[in-house]
């Protein structure tokens, strides 16, 4: 992808998971994530994400921005998991 599609792709990621971390999942360990970037690890599920969000439309996506979202925090990022 080009810069501005990884712009693009940002803000529909953030805009579909919001900032706040849902209160019902288990702390993330950060210390995962140091040194890593958000856009460079999970690279399988974001495709998928994203090509969904092409598609389909982000609000047929909640499967794949979920799944995302698991391997992120696997990775260390404290995002949300639920899509809603």
């Amino acid at each position: 992808f080009g810069s501005s599609c990884v712009v693009h792709s940002f803000l529909l990621f953030r805009h579909a998971m919001g900032n706040a971390l849902n209160a019902t999942e288990p702390p993330v360990d950060t210390s995962k994530s140091v040194g890593k970037k958000i856009c460079c690890v999970c690279k399988d599920t974001k495709t998928v994400r994203d090509e969904c969000f092409v598609s389909k439309g982000q609000e047929q996506c909640r499967d794949e921005i979920m799944a995302h979202n698991r391997c992120l925090r696997s990775e260390g990022f404290d995002v949300k998991i639920d899509a809603a």
